[in-house]
C-alpha cells in the first residue's frame, strides 16, 4: 500500500523495506514498515499512496491508527486488512507514534496461498476478520509479535515455507487422484487413499482445498457425465446396463444422483431429448 508521494513536514515518517528469501520471490515482492513520531493527539498531514499491481496484507503493529479518506470524511483502517490492486492513489493520515507493516504480495503468489478469488478483493480494503482466512490470521499473529523485525521475518518465512510445501503436496496428490476417479468407476475413496498412500480424511481435505469438491462428489460428476455422453451417443438408455458399467450397484442410486444434479429423473430428462429409456 505505501508508496509515499507527499511527505509530512510535521511528523518524522520512517519507511523501510525488507527483502524476502529467494524461495518466496515468486510470492512476495517485499515487506515494508512505516512509523511516525510526533504529538500523541496530532494527526499527520494528508499523505497519498498506491500499490501498483500488488495485493498487500497491512497490519497495525501498535495502538496507533491510520485513517483513510472516504466520501463522508475520515475513517480508521481495520487492525489488519487486505488491500486490493488500487486504480487510484488513496489518501491517508496517521496518528503520532503509530506504525504499520505491509506484506506486498504478487497477485499470482497470493492465489497460491489463499482460497480467495482476487476478484473478491478488487481495489478494496477488506478487514482480515471478515475474510476468515487461517493463513492471513496466522500471518497477522506472527507479524504483531513483540520481537525484532528480523525474528518476525524469519518466523513468517518458516510458516510460508511449510504452507507452500503442504500445498504443493496436496496439489500433486489431487492431480494424481483426478484421472483415477474419472477412469476407475469401481474405485472407492478408501481404495484411492490406499493407492496414494494417504489416509482417507487427509485425501478428502486436500481434494476440497484444491478442487472445491470432495472426491466422492467429483466421482459422481464424472459418472453422470459419462452416462450422459453414452446416452446421447446411443440415442437410447439402458439404465441397468449403464448403472453397472459406471460402478453403481443398482439403478435407483444412479437415478438419485442424476436427479440431484439435473433436477429431474433420467426418464424425464431424456424424453425431452427424444432418447428412448430402457430399464
Amino acid at each position: 500500500m505505501v508508496h509515499v508521494i507527499k511527505s509530512a513536514p510535521v511528523f518524522d515518517l520512517k519507511y523501510h523495506t525488507f527483502q524476502v528469501s529467494p524461495f518466496l520471490k515468486d510470492i512476495i515482492e517485499e515487506v515494508w514498515t512505516i512509523s511516525n513520531e510526533g504529538g500523541n493527539t496530532e494527526y499527520s498531514p494528508t499523505q497519498k499512496c498506491f500499490s501498483p499491481g500488488y495485493v498487500e496484507l497491512i497490519i497495525h503493529t501498535d495502538k496507533g491508527r491510520y485513517i483513510e479518506r472516504k466520501a463522508n470524511g475520515w475513517a480508521p483502517y481495520p487492525e489488519a486488512f487486505l488491500g486490493g490492486i488500487t486504480k487510484t492513489a488513496h489518501e491517508w493520515r496517521a496518528l503520532a507514534d503509530s506504525s504499520m507493516l505491509g506484506i506486498r504480495f504478487k497477485p499470482e503468489g497470493l492465489m497460491r496461498l489463499l482460497d480467495i478469488p482476487l476478484s473478491l478483493i478488487g481495489d478494496l480494503f477488506l478487514d482480515v476478520r471478515d475474510l476468515k482466512s487461517a493463513v492471513l490470521d496466522n500471518l497477522q499473529e506472527i507479524m504483531q509479535r513483540k520481537q525484532p523485525m528480523e525474528q518476525r521475518l524469519f518466523s513468517m518465512e518458516a510458516y510460508l515455507y511449510e504452507l507452500l510445501k503442504q500445498r504443493q503436496q496436496s496439489l500433486n496428490l489431487v492431480q494424481l487422484a483426478l484421472p483415477i476417479l474419472r477412469e476407475c468407476q469401481e474405485c472407492t475413496v478408501a481404495d484411492l487413499a490406499q493407492r496414494l498412500h494417504i489416509c482417507e480424511r487427509q485425501l478428502q481435505r486436500y481434494f476440497e482445498q484444491e478442487y472445491g469438491y470432495t472426491p466422492k462428489t467429483y466421482q459422481k460428476m464424472s459418472r453422470l457425465a459419462r452416462f450422459h455422453q453414452n446416452a446421447i451417443k446411443r440415442r437410447q438408455v439402458s439404465m441397468q446396463e449403464l448403472s453397472w458399467s459406471l460402478g453403481y450397484s443398482d439403478t435407483s442410486h444412479l437415478s438419485k444422483d442424476f436427479k440431484s444434479f439435473f433436477g429431474v429423473s433420467p426418464g424425464a430428462y431424456f424424453q425431452n431429448l427424444s432418447i428412448r429409456s430402457m430399464n
